[in-house]
């Protein structure tokens, strides 16, 4: 079996390794690229994970917490192979790709560009739904996953995967919501405009 790239043995061979001449610094070895590529391609996908958790009105919570733990151990590891690889080759180029990588992440998260963008994608399919109040063919409606739907306050809810232990999703309003703000109190329904017709809703479990 082959040594894993991310052995003791050959981060400890990079650090100890006996010194150039002045002025000069080997070429990064080709485990240690490698081992880079590697690290910012499972970190973009962590991140495009995190991005599809934040498209509903509320996080889904377990795909946020998976992929946000992923990225830590990913970022413990990316600090060792960066320290390696400026400290013996001053190659820095290369891992500053992760940087960039989450660095968006962060301000589209911040900016609520997934949901925006979720509800964009997404819009055509909940219309559908919502013309009749009626459950799609599939367990999916656009981007999201469907949970339920229920007619209530003269137009239609659509429950969709999100939250923790409150039930979240979207509602077509013709009439306009009966009252805008947090839920009142167990089981009841808190609405925010949206966009035209559309609200999203939460309600208290």
């Amino acid at each position: 079996m082959g040594t894993s790239p991310f052995s003791h043995e050959r981060v400890y061979a990079a650090l100890t390794a006996p010194p150039t001449p002045a002025g000069q610094r080997p070429d990064a070895p080709s485990w240690w690229e490698a081992s880079v590529v590697v690290i910012t391609a499972v970190a973009a996908a962590a991140c495009a994970v995190l991005l599809y958790s934040l498209t509903p009105p509320a996080a889904m919570v377990w795909l946020l917490a998976a992929s946000g733990w992923l990225l830590l151990v990913l970022g413990a590891v990316w600090l060792v192979l960066t320290i390696v690889g400026w400290v013996r080759f001053r190659a820095w180029k290369l891992s500053s790709i992760a940087v960039v990588v989450v660095a968006a992440t962060v301000v589209l998260a911040g900016m609520s560009v997934p949901f925006t963008v979720g509800f964009a994608m997404s819009r055509s399919s909940l219309a559908e739904v919502a013309e009749d109040c009626a459950a799609p063919g599939g367990g999916r409606i656009g981007v999201y996953v469907f949970e339920g739907l229920e007619a209530a306050d003269g137009g239609c809810l659509i429950y969709v995967e999100g939250g923790v232990v409150d039930q979240v999703g979207f509602a077509y309003l013709p009439d306009g919501a009966p009252r805008l703000g947090p839920p009142a109190g167990e089981q009841e329904i808190g609405y925010a405009e949206l966009d035209g017709d559309w609200y999203t809703f939460l309600r208290r479990f």
